[in-house]
């Protein structure tokens, strides 16, 4: 890559989200220092806030990012169901090996997604005179179009190393499970919520009623998600020991699982939906033009999208408490972001141009492809 430059990360607006990084990886320390009930909540609404508000941001300068089409977001909860219950059937009916596999993937994935997290944070805390130090690679590994000569850059190298070293810790179980865990499924979170953009308001609406249903069917209805989740050991959900009275309530249920869970799922989906808030803040509020990129400072949309989300994990936490059983956080989530986009709208008298809504790079795809104009 081209030497990376602290304008660079301005410009692509990661330097305005350094106190929400920073703050993310502090919350990991959490569980180390207490396993209380509340120190439990702080933790898994802390974390999942932070990382939806990463993402979120950051999508706003990702070039590359996939837009998901209405269709697509039908499609996702018959897809999630197939691949839910397939993982099940293969726990239960054979001897497959799915866990080694899932680990592979997703584990390999999340190391890249903590070096990419980590570069703009190596590159503001390392001395001025050490940035852009490079070592240089031979000519042959440049790209045809490149305008630089191909070199393994400092910043590139700490952070990589930094990213390997909590894989290490994570497959070679140094440390308490939890804490590489979470900060690779952390940055599997944010790094998916940068590579996914829905195309408008109502396919953004309609992936989340869709998985809504699928979170409450595999719950309520069944035992697959709670099966899955607890059998398959890999970064795609929080973890936070379970305290010593809780865990003995839980081994008197039935439930061997030193942890309480959220899944990365409750951050991703609810995250997209935010995006698109950002999104609307950026054309409808500050009238920026639509395919400008670059940092966008929160607006009503956003704010209202990520208070709602807040409030709805917290509402899903006291559920879980007081039943004790485990709840389908999007049940809860769902309807808190879809009404604070409809009230944020109708109070801005925007409701209109909000339902209709749709992304112009979107729109600008489906024309090039020869579709619907």
């Amino acid at each position: 890559p081209p030497p990376p430059t602290l304008d660079a990360f301005r410009a692509a607006g990661t330097t305005a989200t350094y106190p929400a990084y920073l703050a993310l990886i502090a919350l990991q320390g959490v569980p180390l220092v207490s396993d209380a009930s509340l120190a439990s909540l702080a933790f898994f609404i802390g974390t999942a806030g932070l990382t939806l508000f990463v993402g979120a941001k950051r999508a706003q300068h990702e070039k590359s990012a996939e837009s998901i089409s209405g269709f697509s977001a039908v499609l996702a909860p018959v897809f999630s169901s197939v691949f839910l219950f397939g993982a099940y059937w293969l726990l239960k009916n054979t001897e497959f090996d799915i866990q080694k596999v899932f680990l592979a993937l997703t584990t390999t994935f999340g190391t890249i997604c903590v070096k990419e997290m980590l570069d703009p944070l190596v590159y503001a805390l390392l001395p001025e005179k050490s940035r852009g130090f490079s070592i240089p690679l031979p000519a042959g590994l440049a790209p045809p179009d490149a305008d630089h000569a191909p070199a393994i850059y400092l910043e590139n190298l700490v952070a990589t190393v930094g990213a390997a070293a909590v894989a290490t810790a994570y497959v070679g179980h140094i440390g308490p499970a939890f804490f590489s865990s979470n900060l690779l499924g952390a940055a599997i979170a944010a790094r998916s919520l940068a590579l996914l953009k829905p195309g408008s308001f109502a396919g953004a609406a309609g992936l989340l009623l869709g998985l809504l249903c699928y979170d409450f069917y595999w719950v309520f209805r069944s035992d697959v998600m709670l099966t899955v989740a607890t059998t398959i050991e890999a970064p795609a959900k929080l973890l936070f020991p379970r305290a010593a009275a809780a865990a003995g309530k839980a081994m008197a249920d039935g439930i061997s699982y030193p942890y309480s869970v959220l899944g990365l799922g409750d951050i991703v989906i609810p995250g997209v939906f935010a995006s698109l808030m950002l999104t609307l803040d950026k054309e409808l509020v500050q009238g920026r033009a639509p395919l400008l990129l670059g940092h966008v400072p929160t607006g009503p949309y956003f704010g209202a999208s990520v208070a709602a989300y807040l409030a709805a994990l917290g509402v899903t936490f006291g559920a879980n408490a007081v039943s004790g059983h485990a709840q389908p956080a999007l049940v809860y989530i769902v309807p808190a972001l879809l009404l604070s986009a409809v009230v944020t709208a109708a109070a801005r008298g925007e409701l209109k141009q909000v339902l209709k809504f749709a992304r112009t790079e979107a729109v600008k795809e489906v024309k090039e492809g020869g579709g619907e104009k």
